[in-house]
């Protein structure tokens, strides 16, 4: 699932780009600023963090029966976590995969950080934010401005449907 995604990221990187200065849509008309004039590079981190299906709830239609889980797993975090909560660590996969100018450097500044977490049943999720000191904790709580990213998978492991979410707090 993870070299699907990845490839997935490294080819779609102007949707990626569209994707993320939605996010920015409404304070553009607020401000009259001009947003997402700038192409933001995309780099992936080989650590791996717990990330919840919750963000995407309210989004995408079915959930249940397109990730296999009971509404009440999708709906209680709680369930959810206690079943899949897993401590953050580097993939052997993506660290030896991702090429050195995809992976997530030290110096990332200006880019935006694609966090993986472990795939559960059919289904990945990612994170894509730009918080340096976000990515270095690989914080779980879901706070400031992020864009994340779903893939659904067929029981074939092929890429099925990917789904967007944002958070903006």
């Amino acid at each position: 699932m993870y070299k699907t995604a990845i490839d997935y990221v490294k080819n779609n990187r102007t949707e990626l780009n569209t994707q993320w200065w939605s996010l920015f849509k409404k304070r553009q008309k607020k401000n009259n600023q001009i947003y997402g004039k700038v192409k933001m590079n995309f780099v992936i981190s080989p650590r791996l963090c717990f990330r919840p299906i919750l963000i995407f709830r309210d989004n995408i239609s079915k959930l249940d029966s397109i990730t296999h889980h009971t509404t009440e797993e999708i709906n209680n975090h709680s369930l959810y976590e206690s079943k899949y909560w897993f401590d953050s660590f580097v993939s052997d996969y993506i660290d030896s995969n991702v090429s050195p100018h995809d992976k997530c450097l030290k110096d990332s500044s200006n880019t935006l950080i694609i966090t993986f977490s472990k795939p559960v049943n059919n289904y990945l999720i990612a994170e894509v934010c730009a918080e340096k000191e976000r990515f270095d904790k690989c914080y779980v709580r879901i706070w400031g401005r992020s864009l994340w990213i779903i893939f659904i998978f067929s029981s074939k492991n092929l890429l099925k449907k990917v789904y967007f979410s944002y958070v903006d707090h």
